[in-house]
């Protein structure tokens, strides 16, 4: 791995490379043409190589695609990549795809099922539950745990569990990445990762890691500290590849750009800046589209006695830059280009991965540079 590249741009590449064809109907199964795609854009041949993974990892599980009853479109994805060669630690990212923005379904059950609270771990009650989580992230979570590689028919956990008894080195790195609804998705599965590390790691071997972008919050705060402490870093299990400068105490590390609106989702204090968060901008103030105000005050009443609250929630931000004013369509379109620009196309730029803005052809407009689009607008 080349000594130049932190492992937040390393997992900010296999968080974004998973929403490749997320377009492709979901019936029959995309996994195999997934697969090939998956497998061209790490590589080092790839049209638009991406530098921090580029040509340096393998596709080893998955991926494994699932698509809700009755949708046309695939909903949730997953992978895991290993890094080429025999070192010690073996290195393993599990890479979680994010919402479809196509699919109603997967906006409905992944991301605004957030009024009920299901608890944490999955199935506990009485004195054992140590927190609580959305009953979207639990449905999703749900899913995750039950996908099996098309080839080998193995879940994540069956596969990890026999890379683990067959590893010839005595110490592995597991990091669970994702962006958007995939770095909540990643980050609780993590933890379920680390909770049940002796079903499927009963020697010890992985040192069990969260690297996930721009995520809105999974849980209330009993589950938010729960994380922390459970991520927390003891000093007894070194990786020397590991750098999170914002957090150094922790190996789960939680990145969120200043300006973008999904990871104030969905604590009520910050979910209600929401509707000024472009004031001062260096066009003008912009505000949202009529209504938005008025939508957001009613999830922050909805929702404010669950006590949602991020992970690390302490962890300083990225400082977001806004889009420059020439590329900015005029009227509430301005505010909507800011927020699609600060929610995908900021993190490869501030994490100077620029590679990742080219990745996706117009078919995946959901990764699609929102100062582009901006251009077309008022060209």
């Amino acid at each position: 791995m080349a000594a130049s590249y932190s492992q937040r741009q390393i997992m900010l590449s296999f968080a974004y490379v998973a929403y490749v064809d997320e377009l492709l109907p979901g019936i029959p199964s995309p996994d195999s043409q997934i697969q090939t795609d998956l497998e061209t854009a790490i590589s080092s041949n790839a049209a638009t190589p991406i530098p921090p993974i580029a040509g340096q990892w393998s596709l080893v599980w998955g991926p494994v695609s699932y698509t809700v009853p009755g949708s046309y479109y695939q909903d949730n994805m997953m992978y895991v990549v290993k890094l080429n060669g025999s070192g010690s630690p073996a290195q393993y990212a599990v890479a979680v795809r994010g919402t479809n923005g196509k699919v109603l379904l997967d906006w409905l059950m992944d991301d605004f099922d957030i009024l009920k609270m299901m608890p944490w771990p999955p199935g506990a009650s009485g004195s054992s539950v140590v927190g609580n989580i959305s009953e979207s992230t639990s449905i999703a979570l749900t899913t995750l745990l039950a996908m099996e590689d098309h080839t080998s028919g193995l879940t994540l956990f069956q596969f990890l569990a026999n890379e683990m008894s067959n590893l010839s080195v005595s110490q592995a790195s597991v990091c669970f990445t994702g962006h958007s609804l995939g770095a909540t998705l990643s980050s609780v599965l993590a933890l379920y990762a680390r909770d049940n590390q002796s079903t499927w790691d009963p020697e010890t071997k992985a040192i069990v890691t969260a690297i996930n972008f721009a995520g809105p919050s999974a849980g209330d705060s009993d589950f938010a500290a729960y994380f922390d402490q459970q991520f927390a870093y003891t000093g007894t299990s070194p990786l020397p590849f590991w750098t999170s400068p914002t957090t150094p105490s922790s190996y789960a590390d939680c990145v969120r750009n200043s300006q973008d609106v999904a990871p104030l989702a969905w604590n009520a204090t910050t979910l209600a800046t929401v509707p000024n968060i472009y004031t001062g901008h260096l066009l003008n103030d912009i505000f949202p589209p009529l209504g938005t105000k008025e939508v957001i005050g009613y999830v922050v009443s909805a929702t404010s006695a669950n006590g949602y609250t991020q992970t690390q929630a302490s962890q300083a931000a990225l400082a977001g830059t806004f889009i420059e004013k020439d590329d900015l369509p005029q009227g509430v379109n301005a505010w909507i280009a800011e927020a699609e620009y600060q929610h995908s196309d900021a993190y490869p730029t501030l994490l100077s991965v620029p590679q990742l803005l080219n990745l996706f052809s117009s078919a995946t407009p959901r990764l699609a540079a929102a100062a582009r689009r901006a251009r077309q607008a008022t060209a």
